[in-house]
């Protein structure tokens, strides 16, 4: 995990940050089901896809301008370079992905909670 969140460069931050937030308040879901919390959880769960998009975008213009400097990359390696750096640019949508899927399940033992309290 130490070397996608290094691979997805400084955006990994902002999507740790969010995602954090949003893993705390989804486990104070999943313990105490207030439906007046779902809003905050999805706009945190929106923010974490934003910032995994968009850190991916930096990331991956960031490794074509690379490949458009020709004094740069040699003609040979750029094929493995292209590969390389999109493998890297992957990272921040892997690391978002992870977050939001401990969110949604920790939503969903929120939901299942409420439910069988309303029925009791």
């Amino acid at each position: 995990m130490i070397e996608i969140f290094r691979d997805g460069g400084w955006g990994m931050w902002a999507i740790l940050f969010v995602g954090l937030i949003l893993i705390v308040d989804a486990a104070r879901f999943a313990h105490r089901p207030d439906p007046k919390r779902l809003g905050f959880l999805g706009m945190l769960a929106l923010s974490t896809v934003s910032a995994s998009v968009c850190t991916t975008l930096i990331d991956v213009g960031k490794v074509f301008s690379v490949l458009a400097r020709e004094d740069k990359v040699p003609d040979g390696q750029i094929v493995r370079i292209l590969f390389a750096g999109m493998k890297e640019c992957m990272s921040p949508g892997m690391f978002g992905a992870v977050i939001l899927t401990i969110t949604a399940l920790l939503v969903a033992v929120g939901m299942l909670r409420r439910a069988r309290a309303a029925d009791a």
